[in-house]
């Protein structure tokens, strides 16, 4: 079935409706040219542009990033993986506030580690943002979250 532009948009305002209705929080998205959603989000009231990776098993910063976000962060005993790196120096940093348009969690859990494979490979497809981070499957999972890609929205209650 194909449908016009008005009747998705209409489509997309009766979730919204819906999901308003049961108490979830919306925030946009954009897309990358990579493809990767983007979102704005706030770790300890600070802003960044986050990817929205749902294969992301933890959110996480960028090392270069600690400071900057206010993290206390101290390196764990294990090693992580990421898209293009292996063997990286992981950090984990405890009660800090993550605030996504008006949803707000805390405590949470806030990874650090070096992003600057990430970073690189975005700008080689012409993304210009500096990424500071993932939100990932740990927050996405806790905050009941709904990605609508039609409406470009994320839902968290």
């Amino acid at each position: 079935m194909i449908y016009s532009s008005m009747e998705i948009e209409n489509e997309n305002n009766l979730l919204a409706e819906f999901l308003s209705g049961r108490r979830y929080q919306q925030a946009s998205l954009r897309k990358l040219a990579t493809g990767h959603l983007l979102i704005e989000a706030c770790i300890n009231d600070i802003p960044g542009a986050f990817i929205l990776d749902t294969g992301a098993g933890a959110t996480v910063v960028d090392e270069k990033n600690i400071e900057f976000f206010r993290l206390n962060a101290t390196v764990d005993s294990v090693t992580g993986a990421g898209a293009g790196g292996t063997g990286l120096t992981i950090y984990s940093s405890f009660d800090n506030s993550i605030l996504i348009n008006e949803f707000y969690i805390s405590p949470s859990k806030v990874a650090a580690m070096n992003f600057e494979h990430v970073n690189t490979g975005l700008q080689q497809y012409g993304v210009k943002e500096t990424i500071h981070g993932v939100i990932g499957a740990d927050l996405l999972e806790q905050a009941n979250a709904i990605i609508d890609f039609a409406g470009m929205s994320l839902y968290l209650r």
